[in-house]
């Protein structure tokens, strides 16, 4: 009986998986990690969530680590994304930016989808999604830090990583 079930959960999992992949379906939240450093260090996680028209990216950061700060650029294709002719991110010219107080561990940024989509048909729309932050921990000291899911890496010769949401 237990088998049973376990293979159905699989089974559903996969199909859902499939139809995630296909475009057939769309998602209202993804996690992504944090990557710190050259090494790619894991020192948190990125939420990217739509509650109604709005859309909530969430940084947050593991045990020991805070956010100094914050940088998103959000578009609806990756070439509206600030970046050099060679394909590296113009972090200081993403539209969203915050500097933090010392030991700030959580923050989230609140989007209007209107602003993406102003016809309000986001469904099956895609969105293009550079998080950036500065991160520090009292022993490996500050490093800078991007979100990722799938090994996204912007074309030029820098670390720096991007995401999709599709709706």
């Amino acid at each position: 009986m237990k088998k049973t079930a376990t293979m159905s959960k699989l089974i559903i999992i996969g199909i859902v998986s499939m139809l995630l992949c296909s475009g057939m379906a769309s998602v209202s939240a993804i996690f992504t990690d944090l990557y710190a450093g050259r090494d790619q260090r894991v020192v948190g996680d990125v939420h990217a969530r739509r509650s109604g028209h709005l859309f909530l990216i969430t940084y947050e950061t593991d045990s020991g680590w805070s956010l100094e700060e914050t940088h998103l650029a959000v578009a609806n294709s990756f070439d509206e994304i600030p970046q050099t002719k060679k394909g590296n991110p113009k972090i200081g010219k993403f539209p969203y930016q915050a500097v933090h107080e010392e030991g700030t561990e959580i923050y989230t940024y609140v989007l209007n989808l209107y602003d993406y989509f102003p016809d309000g048909n986001w469904r099956g729309n895609t969105l293009y999604i550079a998080a950036h932050s500065v991160v520090t921990h009292p022993e490996f000291g500050e490093e800078t830090a991007w979100a990722d899911t799938w090994g996204k890496y912007f074309p030029g010769n820098s670390i720096a990583l991007y995401f999709t949401f599709t709706f």
